[in-house]
């Protein structure tokens, strides 16, 4: 049993699991450190070993269906997307994806991130949990760095 508090534990899971990994994928992706850190504490809360019951690994909860793809190279497996650094760099990369396919619109590239395409139509997202998804790392971005 940890004798820190949770918030604390979360802070040095990120910071020891993924901080060295945010600059590199910043500035390849053109993506700013504060938007991946923002999705890492809404999708995970800083744990890489985070499953969800959609079938998201890690950090950025990246879909097992994007494994060995385009979009993801560096997993060959599910279980590889629980390495913090293969998972931010294939997270990064399908966020910088969403972006372009929404003119760098943020809110709308993180309700595609959270819910697929299907969730993004006409400049709106229309499925209440991306909305709300997008919504939360937005404010965690403005509230934790601005």
């Amino acid at each position: 049993m940890s004798i820190l508090p949770k918030a604390i534990v979360v802070v040095l899971v990120i910071v020891s699991t993924g901080v060295f990994f945010y600059d590199a994928e910043a500035n390849t992706h053109g993506i700013s450190q504060p938007v991946i850190k923002s999705v890492i504490l809404i999708e995970s809360s800083g744990n890489p070993r985070a499953k969800s019951s959609a079938g998201a690994y890690g950090l950025m909860q990246v879909l097992g269906a994007h494994a060995g793809t385009v979009l993801c190279p560096e997993a060959s497996s599910e279980e590889d997307l629980y390495d913090p650094e293969i998972n931010i760099k294939c997270g990064t990369r399908i966020l910088r994806y969403e972006l372009d396919r929404y003119g760098d619109n943020l809110e709308l590239a993180l309700g595609a991130y959270n819910g697929g395409p299907k969730c993004v139509k006409k400049g709106k997202i229309i499925c209440p949990a991306a909305r709300t998804y997008s919504a939360k790392v937005l404010q965690t971005l403005a509230r934790q760095f601005s």
